[in-house]
Parts: structure tokens; sequence; C-alpha cells
């Protein structure tokens, strides 16, 4: 049995896992041989182990072993206490960077503060748009530091989770004199001497990635740039050093076997029957048993059925995990990067990642895409205009769900969130406020509706009226979507009617939803004022009243 050195050449990261492949190279003479992989974390998936290689060698048998490992007391203590020290001068950092916010936001309210407090400003002296930049200088620095005081109290937590492990293992130390390790064991059988090239793989938990995006759009060029970009962590007790880097959107941790149907069953519904006493229960159970034995059906022979059918798909998968093993070296090496199911992204050039459970960002790709520009307006809940963004997913690979930062023109405006998208899909991004457009909403009048005739139904209408105002100011013409509703009926006895805008069915001028959702589209032009009357009536019994009605 020979220990070999390995070092590892590539990881493969999903959403919660990652596959770490180890390369190995060794001269062998002619018969059979046992070589051990060492210090292979132990929480790996053991079903998940593969050797494959090169050389004139055929694999007999590869299995995992636990074994134990005297600890290097003076050695790896200093490492700990090293992992501490750097840890400690970590969160001293963060506490001095999150005083210095607290103090610059005490300095920004006492400028706003000893400004608006001042007793020499005249009326005419009053600059309104020097007050609003004022303001919106405050806003957009309380902004900032909010965020930067987010990031830090996040850190702050993940560190000191990290430090209470380490105080733990130091507190344990000196209990034990060895550590439990795995070991990966391969039996190889050789014809005559010959060089090995071996490749050992296998999937570790406490390891995953998700993506961040910066999403830069350019009004001018009518273009959206969006750089896909990772977030990396990995905890498993191993260092990742100087290694290829492949990112998967495949997710292993969902079962790739189709959930199967169970008859859906209708019934009368039955009271429940009261507790039997203790002596018929049994007999009755007995019998039951009796019963089921007689017909040549074993109780527990059944509950062993239904388990085996609920791991059967497992089973299969390690069938194939195993022929994969006794063939492996013997197959030459395919490197996939598109399969039909999932999709790879090789990162370029060789990256480090410390067993730390810290984040590492790397690059995925940047594409960039035809943007559609169009303002959307909600005048009843809000008196500006939105600008939003189409964009078609053009590329083969979908974009995963994850935040986004927004940058309009080189401005960072907005902090986004993208749904995933997958090939040839279409997707909006809201890009924040644009006061080229005075947006009015206004309340014009309520009044009831005489019912007329004396066998009239005893019933009210009230009759309700808006007027949505927007003013263009832009030096361009512009899309516009304005959005309003009407009230949902939700008895029979209550009667929404819709009578200004008329609405025989959806245009492109107009378009009504299940939700009772309107959508107004124009083309608003240089300087143009566009006028919307809303109008509708309630009809309800007199001798009720409504919810929901201002």
């Amino acid at each position: 049995m020979q220990i070999i050195p390995s070092k590892i050449h590539q990881v493969t990261i999903f959403s919660d896992r990652a596959q770490v492949t180890r390369q190995a190279e060794i001269s062998l003479e002619a018969g059979e041989h046992t070589l051990l992989f060492d210090e292979i974390p132990n929480h790996i998936i053991e079903n998940s182990v593969q050797v494959n290689g090169k050389g004139e060698a055929s694999l007999k048998q590869v299995q995992i072993k636990t074994a134990f490992q005297k600890i290097k007391l003076e050695e790896d203590r200093q490492k700990l206490e090293n992992d501490k020290q750097e840890v400690e001068d970590d969160l001293r950092k963060l506490v001095d960077n999150q005083e210095r916010l607290q103090k610059e936001r005490e300095f920004l309210d006492q400028i706003i503060q000893h400004t608006t407090a001042s007793q020499n400003i005249t009326a005419p002296e009053l600059d309104t748009e020097r007050w609003e930049r004022l303001f919106t200088f405050q806003q957009e620095k309380r902004l900032q530091i909010d965020e930067q005081t987010f990031e830090i109290e996040k850190k702050q937590e993940q560190l000191k989770e990290k430090l209470s492990e380490i105080n733990l293992s130091l507190k344990n130390w000196g209990t034990a004199t060895q550590k439990t390790i795995k070991q990966a064991e391969v039996n190889l059988t050789l014809n005559k001497p010959s060089a090995v090239k071996l490749e050992l793989s296998y999937v570790v938990r406490n390891a995953g990635w998700y993506p961040i995006y910066d999403l830069r759009v350019s009004t001018e060029t009518k273009k959206m740039n969006i750089s896909y970009q990772a977030i990396i962590f990995q905890n498993t007790q191993e260092d990742w050093k100087d290694v290829k880097l492949q990112l998967s959107t495949a997710q292993p941790q969902i079962s790739g076997k189709q959930p199967g149907l169970s008859p859906w069953r209708l019934d009368f519904y039955m009271p429940p029957v009261p507790a039997a006493p203790l002596m018929q229960a049994k007999g009755r159970g007995f019998a039951k048993k009796s019963r089921a034995l007689k017909s040549g059906v074993d109780l527990g022979m059944a509950n062993q059925m239904f388990t085996e059918g609920a791991v059967e798909a497992d089973f299969e998968d390690v069938e194939e995990e195993a022929e994969e093993r006794e063939r492996g070296i013997t197959l030459p090496g395919v490197q996939v990067e598109t399969k039909t199911t999932a999709v790879f992204f090789d990162i370029v050039g060789e990256h480090t990642i410390l067993s730390k459970g810290t984040d590492h960002r790397v690059g995925i790709t940047q594409e960039e895409f035809s943007a559609h520009f169009r303002y959307s307006t909600v005048p009843k809940l809000s008196p500006y205009a939105y600008l939003k963004t189409k964009v078609v997913n053009t590329t083969h690979y979908p974009l995963l769900k994850g935040e986004a930062q927004v940058f309009l023109d080189n401005n960072f405006v907005a902090t986004s969130y993208l749904e995933t998208v997958a090939p040839s899909e279409e997707f909006w991004t809201f890009l924040g406020i644009d006061e080229g457009f005075k947006v009015k909403h206004k309340f014009v009048k309520k009044y009831e509706k005489q019912a007329g005739g004396v066998f009239a139904k005893k019933t009210k209408t009230l009759v309700y009226e808006y007027l949505i105002n927007i003013k263009s100011h832009k030096k361009t013409s512009e899309e516009m979507v304005v959005w309003d509703q009407l009230p949902i009926s939700q008895n029979n006895d209550i009667k929404v009617e819709l009578i200004s805008p008329t609405y025989k069915g959806d245009t492109d001028k107009l378009k009504k939803n299940d939700l009772e959702y309107l959508e107004w589209f124009y083309q608003i032009n240089v300087g143009e004022e566009v006028e919307i009357p809303f109008k509708f009536s309630v009809e309800y019994p007199q001798n009720q009243r409504i919810m929901g009605l201002d």
C-alpha cells in the first residue's frame, strides 16, 4: 500500500456543492498495486467518488476508508491561533469602519441641522434648487452609509461565527491526539511497467456559488451591457490553490427522476369513530393482520416494498456510478462545457480559494443586448414616471436569479433583482424615476346616480370620476404606459361598470387583465400634455355596506 501525492487540479462548483478533481502521477512495476489518496475531506459524498486516468493499467476497485491521523499538536494549534488573530484583526477593522460611518452620519445630520436652523435667510435669498440639491445629497449619502453599515454587520456575523468555532477548537485542544480522515484506496493491475496518471474526483458539501450582475444601460446607444459574475464560497476543510474553476447551472440536489402521480380520490366525509377500548382495538388489529396473512400478504414485506420503491432511483444511480468506476481508467477523458440540461462556465485563469467560508468573486462573461426603453407610471400610487428597459436574452445560457447593480449612463441608480431568465426570454429592468415627466392624479368627484321609475330596484349606484394628467418636459418623444385599476366585485349583487374610457376588448392603446388592471399606451411627444379621464360606477343593494370603497 502506497500513499501517492496529489494536487487539486480542477473544481466544478454547483449551487450547494462542488466536484473536486485531484491529479497524481506515478511509475509502477508490473503486478497489482494498492494506492492511497490521503487526507480527503470527511464530509464528501462517498458514492460520488470516481477514478479515471491514462496508462497501461486496469482498475479493479475504488473504495473510501476512514483512517486516524496523529494530530500535530503544536503546529496545528499555532495555525488555529493565527486564524484567531486574523479573524480578530478583521473584526477590529470592521468596528473601526462602523465607527467612522457613525461619525459620518452624525456630521451629515449636523450640517443639515445647522443649515435649516439658520435665522439669517430672507425670502428672496431662498434658492429652491439649492435646497433640493442639499436634501438629495443628504438622502444619497444616508443611503450609501446605510448600505455600507448593513454589509459591515453581515460580515461581523460571519466572522463572529468563525471565531466561535476557532475558540471551541482551542478549548477542546489536548483532549484528542488523533483526528479522523478519509482515504481513497485504488487497486490497479499492470501487465508491464508503466507511468500512470490518475484523476480522482469526488463531490463535497459546504461549497457553492451564486450569481450577481452589473447592468450598465446607455440611453444614447440603446444598449444594455450585462456583467455576469459569481460569488464563490467554500468551507470544505481543504484549500483550492491555483485550480481551474468551472461553474455549473446544474442542480444535483434536485432528483433527476420525475415525481409520479398518485390516484386522486374523492369520497364523502365520514366523522371519526370514537376510540375503542384497548382489548377491542388489539383484537381488531390482530384480526386485520390475520386477514392479511390469510390472503398471502405480509405486512412487513409490504412496508419493505414501499421503502425499496422510494430508494430505487438511488440504487440505480449507485450502480451507474459503480460501472463508471470499473471502466473509468480505460475511457478517454472528455470535457463537456454545455450539456442538455445544464451549462458549464469555464473561468479564465487559475484561482485560489481558501477553506474559510469567505466570498470570492470571479467574472463569468459579459454580454451586450439591444434595449427597448419605456416609461411607466401608476399615478394613483406615485407622482413619478419610472424608466424601464426590455431586454431579450439572446445567449444560449440562462441568467440565474440574483442581485443586480443598475447603472444608467455610468451613474449608479438602483439595486435590482433578476429572476431566472431562460435563453430567448425577455425581461424588464427598472432604471429609477425620471422627473422629465410631471404626473398628477386628480379626484374629480363622487356622486350617487339616481334610478328612474317607482318600480326601480332598491339599489344604490355610486359614480367615481378621476383625471390623470401627464406633462412631458423631455427633449425627445418617449413611450409611456399608464396604470390604474377597477375594483373587483366579490359578490354577484355588486356590479362594477367602466364608463370611461370605453373598453370593448384589448387594443394597442388600451388593455385590461383579469385583475381589472388598466394599461394605457402612449407615444408622448416633446412638450405634449396628456389627459386621461377615468370613470366607473359601483351598484349594490341600498341596505348593504360595501367594504373597500372610499
